[in-house]
């Protein structure tokens, strides 16, 4: 039985005995008494116990302690009315306590209780204040930890929901650009084309990655006057320009955090000091207290521990020296000389194989020996005086727990086993056969393996027990495991086997003892043959050898530790690639594969469909045969492919999530993410959107300006959506209006944006929705009737009227169809080219080509040059015929194509003529 279920029967027992007349506040388990019971450790035990309230299983009392009570027992106790009383006086002032109870980030700095407990309440009143905080100016020497306390602030402005989950934490050091101020504005607030020479196109800055977050300014007195005045609209009203711009019409939510080592007043404008209005000062380690400094040491050398998956002892004298030494670049530089000295000792435990690192004091750095050397006396003393013996850090107390319960475990195996195998040997009255032995066996196992409660972890849960290498590697061999046999149980194998490897890990040593026993099972040769591959990745990706000896073992694992049926958890996140070009991500798909051992995911090519809509049914196919329960992964060599993400989403019911390029080292990167048993997918997108190409700056153009918005509405968040803007802010019937297109969460709840009514053109969503303004599907936009409608309006006509000749967005269409269907030559150059041949024929004989003929020429055109450029001609069977009825188009046609040719290289075959005169003789006969 899983720890959960212990728990839940436990609280259950207690409410069945508990007496109805007696019931009162004080009736209920405490997470104290339940730990104890089950033999559980306390947080363990206090996480099973929200997660059954969560679920509704118990009931959870106000008060300190917290106590617990089984739901249904008690409704079935008390009845209806007094368990609705129970319950409201359960929750009675949740709302307003609940973020006091779980908001502990700035809780979590060191010295919160002593030398910076007014400085952590100070930041707590900062944040808490409506509507959205005070801003903060953080003052203090370097390294003391301005960076880290204004990103406690920032988890603290997320606990408490003053800031969306979204928000991001955006750190800028002016520093870095103070040589350049048009450099340093240019970063920050971004700028628009034309702004100076060299701005060819528009950049966002730093305030829009911050917008509904947090902006960390460091080293702000390097900041000339001009930013300083600039960021005074945005401070005040909530709006700034970027360079070039003359009017103030961007808008942004931005919570201020400033830092400097200097005396603000000396360098700042008093008017922007007046608009950071708390001022928290950050000692150094010189001014804290010898505790606080032990408690700083003994904090980085655990995070050191965590980092290796291994025990770290320090020498008394070690830890005095780091107790006392001046430290002038204070916590920064006290964390840099420890991770110097963690990595000389860890060098020498791979030498010398020890069970845990040691630091000595030769592994010192040598700016702390000479500066112990001329150290007053008295602050070596007072050091000793703190701390005068050896200190051992585990990489965490869980995993210290576990060792220590799978070593006592393992131990009560043997003794089982060996007093087995004595009466076995010497007994004349056992008479077990050799498949009795190995049930016995396969029993012994069984039960040690339960013992460790494997169901009671969660993934976060592992990222603290685990050291991060191993639980990488572990996670990484069984995806690839769980890909290429079909593995089932490889989420309940991840614990079990991580905590065997560190242990093997720990004890430095081979445990021989159990494979002399493990040798009387008989496997499979699937079994065996899933248990060496698992073990050839570990050794591919560990620093140490996992050896051979542990085959068996693992296939035990693999064959004996399962979830309670119908537990199973099989999902994982699925792969499609979608190209432009013939084969491309067939090949890129095999490359990966090659790379990575195991061939997953789905390659698709855009270029083989002759429609848009054979195209999104083909798309929708490979999507559903690509979903493992997880969503979907769409890796795509096209920028305007982000829009099928949104489309496939709509028709499929599943998540789908689209990340641009397609190289073989990003398909690799992705499929190694993906082959992570916990992996989900914005974990995915959000790791592999650091490697793709840069959708934000180089093809963003003329956002600058506008009046009007475009709402756009994508499933998946914010983050999606802006991916989304970035194309449509591309498309030329945007860049010639007044209009841009903007991101928001859901159109629903998002009609307060600061946007007037009258200001919002349309919304383009996958959702069917509601609203007084137009609403344009992502699906219509493939098809160019959304496109259409979007000219419509931009025209000033409703959406549903006919649709006025329009120049510009035949053309649009012309070019968006043109990037969908073309591999090798560039889109835009054939277009201008093809657009010059169209008007030169019509000009000569006076017509205007109907927007029908006009798109198929461009379209049929362009397809033919890539035709030719792979020596794919078309054949015509009437050639002579087609040319003689339409002579003198043929001959203004010809020459009209040496402008191809001339610019490709290629002959255009009078067969391939025939083919454009048929498609233009109809509007060139009725003109």
């Amino acid at each position: 039985m899983g720890r959960k279920k212990q728990i839940e029967r436990l609280v259950q027992e207690y409410s069945m005995a508990l007496d109805p007349e007696g019931y009162g506040m004080r009736a209920g388990l405490t997470t104290e008494e339940v730990a104890k019971a089950v033999g559980a450790l306390r947080n363990n035990a206090s996480r099973d116990l929200n997660a059954l309230c969560k679920e509704g299983v118990l009931l959870k009392q106000k008060g300190k302690p917290v106590r617990f009570l089984h739901r249904e027992t008690m409704l079935m106790k008390l009845g209806t009315d007094k368990i609705s009383a129970l319950r409201a006086r359960t929750i009675e002032n949740t709302k307003e306590r609940e973020w006091y109870v779980h908001a502990k980030s700035l809780d979590s700095v060191l010295g919160s209780k002593n030398s910076l407990k007014k400085q952590v309440e100070m930041a707590k009143a900062a944040v808490m204040y409506p509507p959205q905080g005070l801003n903060t100016i953080l003052i203090g020497p370097t390294g003391v930890g301005k960076t880290v306390f204004a990103e406690k602030m920032y988890d603290f402005a997320l606990e408490t929901g003053i800031i969306d989950p979204e928000g991001e934490f955006v750190a800028f050091n002016c520093a870095d650009y103070a040589s350049n101020q048009q450099l340093l504005l240019s970063q920050l607030f971004g700028y628009v084309k034309g702004a100076f020479t060299g701005a060819d196109h528009d950049k966002p800055g730093v305030i829009d990655r911050a917008d509904g977050g947090v902006l960390l300014l460091d080293e702000v007195h390097r900041l000339p006057h001009e930013g300083q005045e600039m960021l005074f609209y945005l401070l005040d009203k909530g709006v700034y320009r970027r360079l070039g711009e003359s009017n103030m019409n961007r808008k942004a939510k931005v919570f201020m955090i400033a830092a400097t080592t200097e005396k603000p007043e000396d360098y700042l404008l008093q008017t922007f000091l007046r608009r950071l209005p708390v001022e928290i000062s950050i000692p150094p380690i010189s001014q804290r207290t010898m505790g606080e400094r032990l408690d700083i040491v003994r904090g980085f050398f655990q995070d050191e521990s965590r980092k290796t998956g291994l025990p770290i002892q320090i020498s008394k004298e070690v830890l005095q020296a780091f107790l006392a030494y001046p430290c002038p670049g204070n916590i920064g530089q006290l964390k840099g000389d420890i991770q110097l000295c963690c990595a000389k000792g860890y060098l020498d435990h791979r030498r010398r194989r020890t069970k845990n690192i040691q630091i000595l004091m030769e592994d010192l750095p040598d700016n702390m020996i000479a500066s112990l050397v001329s150290q007053d006396r008295g602050e070596l003393e007072k050091a000793k005086g703190i701390f005068d013996t050896t200190l051992l850090v585990e990489p965490s107390q869980e995993i210290s727990h576990l060792l220590s319960k799978y070593e006592q475990s393992l131990a009560k195996v043997y003794g089982r086993l060996d007093q087995y195998f004595k009466n076995r040997q010497f007994s004349s009255g056992i008479s077990d056969t050799d498949e009795d032995a190995a049930e016995k066996i396969r029993e012994v196992f069984l039960d040690f393996f339960s013992q460790l409660n494997y169901e009671g972890y969660s993934e976060s849960d592992l990222q603290n027990i685990f050291a991060t290498d191993l639980l990488q590697a572990v996670e990484l061999s069984l995806g690839l495991a769980k890909e290429k046999f079909d593995l089932t149980n490889a989420s309940e194998i991840l614990f079990v086997l991580g905590v065997h490897l560190s242990f093997l890990r720990h004890a430095n040593l081979r445990d021989e003892k159990l494979y002399p026993y493990l040798e009387s099972i008989i496997f499979s040769v699937e079994e065996l043959e899933k248990a060496r591959f698992i073990i050839s990745v570990l050794n591919q990706n560990l620093p140490e050898h996992v050896e051979e000896e542990n085959i068996k073992l693992l296939a035990m694992m693999l064959k004996y530790v399962h979830k309670e049926k119908g537990t199973e958890d099989k999902s994982s996140v699925g792969l499609v690639l979608l190209a432009q070009g013939e084969h491309v991500a067939d090949e890129t798909l095999d490359q990966a594969a090659k790379h990575i051992g195991v061939h997953m995911g789905v390659a698709f090519c855009a270029s083989e469909y002759a429609n848009e809509k054979e195209l999104l049914l083909e798309l929708e196919n490979a999507v559903r045969k690509a979903n493992q329960g997880r969503g979907v992964l769409l890796l795509v060599d096209q920028a305007e492919f982000v829009i099928f993400a949104q489309i496939m989403t709509a028709r499929t019911g599943i998540l789908v999530k689209a990340v641009t390029g397609m190289g073989t080292g990003m398909v690799v990167e992705a499929m190694r993410r993906l082959l992570m048993i916990h992996q989900t997918l914005d974990q995915t997108v959000k790791e592999l959107e650091t490697m793709s190409w840069p959708l934000n700056e180089d093809i963003v153009y003329g956002v600058s300006g506008k009046e009007r918005v475009l709402l756009i509405e994508a499933a998946g968040g914010l983050r999606e959506g802006r991916k989304l803007c970035r194309w449509f802010n591309t498309l030329d019937i945007l860049r010639a209006s007044d209009v841009k297109a903007v991101a928001v969460r859901r159109i629903d709840t998002s009609m307060d944006l600061g946007f007037s009514p009258e200001l919002i053109l349309g919304v383009v969503s996958s959702r069917e929705l509601k609203l007084k303004v137009p609403i344009i599907s992502f699906e219509d936009i493939v098809y160019g009737s959304g496109l259409s409608k979007l000219q419509r309006l931009l025209d000033g006509e409703e959406a549903g009227t006919e649709m006025v000749g329009s120049l510009l967005f035949r053309d649009e269409v012309a070019l968006v169809t043109l990037r969908r269907f073309l591999s090798f030559a560039d889109p835009s150059k054939v277009f201008e080219l093809l657009k010059y041949i169209a008007d030169t024929v019509t000009r000569a004989f006076g017509i205007q080509l109907s927007e029908g003929t006009y798109l198929r020429f461009i379209i049929h055109c362009g397809c033919m040059i890539e035709r030719l450029f792979k020596g794919n001609e078309l054949p015509c069977n009437e050639v002579d015929e087609i040319i003689g009825r339409n002579q003198k188009l043929y001959e203004e046609l010809k020459r009209a194509m040496v402008t191809v040719e001339d610019n490709y290289g290629l002959e255009v075959p009078d067969n391939e003529l025939a083919y454009i005169l048929e498609l233009l003789e109809t509007d060139i006969v009725a003109g």
